[in-house]
């Protein structure tokens, strides 16, 4: 470490260099001025920029091609010309890369068709059966409403669709927007011609509340004396625990 002499009190002593000095020999010998090197740096700078190439020399220069192909693994095969090469990475690329992924896509697409298949079968069996129609006819509904029957995806509901001008039935109900597969349901058991398909007068009770007849789909059994039987009288448990079907106690 660099020694420095001071005199303290009339007398020399030697004392360690404190870190980031330099003596004067020092820094002529090793350190230029400021200027001198800004001055440097502007005239390499200004040297480079004469020498390099523009983007599209580099384009024009086969040796920089052929090195930068052989470099990311793009070479040629023999006799291959630029646009041949070209097509087969590209080809490539498709069968290892690009096919696998859309055809993943593909299935799971197909997946999710189904399944939403499966759902809209389901609610239309639920709503049509809450509605007094006969399971077997509940049935027959699914095979046609089908294509009349859309997905939203924005609202993940099903609607009424109007497959002429491409959109969503519009709702009578007020709040709501579309016409749902419960109303569209009612529609269809309030017509007389569909009489026969519902559940037969005397099994659904003098109470059965109708679609349009206050409270849309609810049932009102009456107990009377004695304990009712679910099955004849077309409905299930599951019916009454939801609310679908009210039990009326004798007075």
């Amino acid at each position: 470490m660099a020694k420095l002499k001071v005199t303290i009190d009339g007398k020399e002593h030697e004392v360690e260099a404190p870190p980031g000095w330099f003596s004067q020999a020092d820094v002529e010998e090793k350190f230029v001025s400021k200027d001198a090197h800004e001055a440097e740096l502007k005239r390499v700078a200004a040297r480079a920029r004469g020498e390099a190439k523009k983007p599209e020399q580099y384009l024009e220069d086969e040796e920089f091609k052929a090195q930068a192909l052989k470099t990311w693994g793009l070479t040629g095969k023999k006799g291959e010309n630029d646009a041949e090469i070209t097509k087969r990475i590209r080809d490539e690329l498709i069968a290892a890369e690009v096919k696998p992924r859309d055809e993943k896509l593909t299935a799971a697409e197909a997946r999710i068709e189904r399944l939403l298949d499966s759902r809209l079968q389901d609610e239309i069996f639920r709503e049509a059966v809450a509605a007094g129609v006969k399971p077997a006819a509940a049935k027959m509904l699914i095979r046609m409403f089908d294509g009349q029957i859309g997905y939203d995806d924005e609202s993940d509901k099903f609607y009424a669709y109007d497959e002429k001008n491409d959109r969503f039935v519009p709702s009578a109900v007020e709040g709501e927007t579309y016409k749902g597969v419960k109303a569209v349901i009612a529609d269809w058991a309030k017509n007389s011609e569909n009489a026969d398909f519902l559940v037969d007068q005397r099994q659904r009770g003098a109470g059965f509340k109708g679609a349009g007849a206050g409270g849309e789909g609810t049932r009102t059994i009456d107990a009377g004396s004695g304990p009712i039987d679910l099955g004849k009288a077309g409905v299930s448990l599951e019916d009454v625990a939801s609310g679908k079907v009210q039990v009326r106690s004798a007075a």
